[in-house]
């Protein structure tokens, strides 16, 4: 691996141990106990579920942002610019309320 593919994999494991961290603190503080001690199956199942449910929603809300960006283009490629800001500004707050805050403009 080079040099930029060592810091993007450090980067993912340093994301994913801090989220870690975070989510098992939380769970103890909810649910107390050891978690070892717990049967955890029928979480994992349920889980499971969560995980595939918000994956094909997510699909679903990035095809709606990708439909509005390719709309907004053919309303400037017509000279449409205020309909296609109105487009543009949809999938700013889409992304925005996605990822949490909003990103500095470059």
């Amino acid at each position: 691996m080079n040099h930029v593919q060592q810091t993007h994999l450090r980067s993912i494991q340093n994301t994913i141990a801090a989220r870690l961290a975070a989510k098992y603190t939380r769970g103890q503080k909810e649910h107390g106990g050891n978690l070892w001690d717990r049967p955890v199956l029928r979480d994992l199942v349920d889980e499971t579920t969560d995980f595939n449910t918000y994956l094909i929603t997510f699909e679903q809300q990035l095809n709606l942002m990708h439909e509005k960006l390719r709309n907004a283009r053919w309303l400037i490629s017509n000279g449409d610019i205020s309909n296609a800001q109105s487009e543009l500004e949809l999938i700013d707050n889409a992304l925005t309320a996605q990822l949490g805050h909003d990103v500095p403009p470059s």
